[in-house]
């Protein structure tokens, strides 16, 4: 059982798998004055029951309402902290070796499409659109040698509590109420990999431009953070391929797709490249 709804006495509840203890996180949000939150109603060692909540909220307005409920946590809860050099240090060296290794494994990749004498449906989609990968890779190498040039010389970075789960399904609302649901991943961090969560959840169906506009305008991200989180998108997943050629295809594509859209995504707020 990971998640079950029960129905008691016509009123439902939703029982989960406890995966970690979420008391001090609640004392901290409510200290925050960050009550957009459900707590447990039952809990024992191993699991958690939640009240059920229901709504007929389209994607396109929940992902609205969860930029306004995201920056709210992030307005609450943010603190500005001395910048360790090895830690940055540390982030500028392994997305750079991400990048690295992600060219080498596509140009492997693509020595060994190069190979056979006709293609497949996924290769010839992932052959047709390989220099866009490189592109991207290309572009995320440049954002992140801007980023650490610049954060080199900042003396504080601004952290957050995240919630790092996000997705439209995760937002629940009730009445004029809104919560955030399913908090297993919280943690204390750099404010944009909230976003980046989100953008690599549900790029497939929504455009981000305005969502990343309005998030903007209620929580101003400074240059070195656009920037960073510009790089981290850049980070593509590797295409691997089985024996089911129908699962390739659509794995190919959703590569593609999110290749194409972060591309232009990044086109938008990278204008010295």
């Amino acid at each position: 059982m990971t998640n079950r709804i029960i129905i008691n006495n016509n009123s439902k509840y939703q029982k989960k798998i406890k995966v970690r203890q979420k008391q001090e996180l609640y004392n901290y949000l409510s200290s925050r004055n960050f009550n957009n939150y459900l707590k447990p109603i039952e809990e024992t060692s191993k699991t958690e029951t939640y009240r059920y909540i229901d709504d007929n909220i389209s994607k396109e307005d929940k992902a609205i309402d969860l930029i306004y409920l995201l920056t709210t946590l992030h307005t609450k809860t943010t603190t500005y902290e001395t910048i360790i050099q090895d830690e940055i240090k540390e982030i500028y060296e392994d997305t750079k070796d991400q990048i690295y290794r992600l060219k080498d494994y596509y140009y492997s990749l693509q020595d060994k499409i190069e190979m056979n004498l006709y293609f497949s449906p996924s290769e010839y989609l992932l052959m047709r659109n390989i220099s866009n990968i490189y592109k991207l890779l290309n572009i995320g190498e440049n954002l992140i040698d801007r980023w650490y040039n610049i954060i080199k010389e900042e003396k504080t970075c601004r952290k957050a509590l995240l919630h790092q789960n996000l997705s439209t399904k995760i937002l629940k609302q009730e009445d004029n109420n809104y919560y955030l649901t399913s908090w297993d991943n919280y943690k204390k961090d750099l404010v944009i990999y909230d976003f980046i969560n989100l953008y690599q959840n549900e790029y497939k169906s929504l455009e981000f431009s305005p969502l990343f506009e309005l998030y903007n305008s209620k929580y101003q991200l400074n240059k070195s953070e656009i920037l960073l989180l510009l790089s981290k998108l850049t980070l593509i997943d590797k295409l691997t391929f089985n024996k089911l050629e129908l699962e390739n295809t659509i794995n190919a594509k959703y590569l593609i797709d999110y290749v194409n859209k972060t591309i232009e995504f990044i086109s938008k707020y990278n204008k010295e490249d």
